[in-house]
């Protein structure tokens, strides 16, 4: 006998509620995601422009050697309002970088 699943089958459609420009810079502690942009947002993509970053999604604080490396070719994704929060991101060298970020929230269409 075939697995038959009730419920609905809804497709996820994301749509951006909001985004924001922020300068990484050497920041003590690295630099936030802004919380009056992200409100209840539960995801995120994140694009870096000019040079490399750190960053953490524990809220822990990122150094120059500590966290995970993304660069300027590289996406962020968050998955979760917890992982925008605590989010922290600290320039890699001596050249501050740029990151765009993008917030959203899905839509369950029929």
């Amino acid at each position: 006998m075939p697995d038959v699943e009730a419920g609905a089958y809804h497709r996820r459609n994301f749509v951006s509620n909001a985004a924001e420009q922020i300068t990484v810079d050497a920041t003590v502690g690295g630099k936030a995601l802004t919380a009056g942009t992200y409100g209840t947002n539960r995801y995120a993509t994140i694009t870096i422009d000019v040079a490399d970053i750190m960053f953490t999604t524990s809220g822990a604080a990122p150094t120059a050697s500590v966290g995970h490396h993304a660069g300027p070719t590289d996406v962020i994704h968050l998955d979760s309002n917890e992982d925008i929060v605590k989010f922290r991101a600290i320039r890699k060298t001596s050249t501050s970088a740029t990151i765009y970020v993008t917030y959203q929230e899905i839509k369950l269409t029929a």
